[in-house]
């Protein structure tokens, strides 16, 4: 919330940073669903406003957890003790940026100057990233080269 916003002004590309997420509120919410296959709440941030709302509402029967986005990499050690498959798209940086682009000029009102600058930096952040990871378990890694759908990630999954 206040504090996101107010290092978000000072820190170049802030939200593709580990210190931009509480790590342990993370872990705390997903134990919590894997422990009780449900939850009665979510999180919902607001690009825009850059604050974050919680959502009441409860989702039952969770089978399976998708978490999405740049930091699983770092949770890969906090996922090892359950079962689960890293899915890693690999595909070109300007497919990348295209994607990123639209996504940020329509959910978070950017121009296009602002989001690529946003990219360019955050593409760096990542790569040094991806370099660093360790992977625990090669088996559970599914890497896609191209885009794939839905239902192609599923087949490789099953």
């Amino acid at each position: 919330g206040k504090i996101s916003n107010i290092l978000s002004k000072f820190i170049k590309s802030y939200f593709d940073r580990k210190i931009s997420h509480n790590g342990k509120l993370l872990k705390k919410t997903i134990n919590k669903i894997l422990k009780n296959k449900e939850i009665n709440y979510s999180y919902k941030y607001d690009f825009v406003k850059k604050r974050t709302k919680i959502i009441y509402g409860k989702s039952y029967a969770i089978n399976y957890l998708i978490i999405e986005g740049i930091f699983t990499l770092e949770l890969l050690k906090f996922f090892s003790v359950n079962d689960y498959v890293l899915i890693k798209l690999k595909i070109n940086k300007n497919k990348c940026m295209k994607r990123i682009y639209e996504r940020d000029h329509i959910e978070r009102g950017k121009s296009k100057l602002k989001s690529l600058e946003d990219f360019k930096m955050a593409w760096k952040i990542y790569q040094n990233k991806e370099k660093s990871y360790l992977l625990l378990n090669e088996q559970k890694e599914l890497i896609f080269k191209k885009d794939p759908n839905v239902n192609t990630i599923i087949e490789r999954i099953i």
